[in-house]
């Protein structure tokens, strides 16, 4: 029984070894270890916030142009 368990242990770390070496080859995981999809998605959200600033910006400007020229 103990042989059984400690077999099925070796060729469930020999298919989890197998699988990081093929996701590797891939490409779907960077050098920092980090999958390329949560890289992507942390880059598009960075995205997101500067293109929020931005509109808050302009709005900003907007609303100082639209005061001086009130006064």
């Amino acid at each position: 029984m103990e042989t059984l368990k400690a077999q099925q242990l070796i060729v469930l770390v020999a298919l989890l070894v197998s699988l990081v070496g093929t996701l590797l080859l891939l490409g779907k995981i960077n050098e920092h270890g980090q999958s390329v999809g949560a890289t992507s998605a942390g880059v598009e959200m960075r995205v997101l916030q500067t293109k929020n600033v931005e509109r808050n910006t302009q709005k900003a400007d907007a609303e100082t142009v639209v005061h001086v020229i009130g006064n």
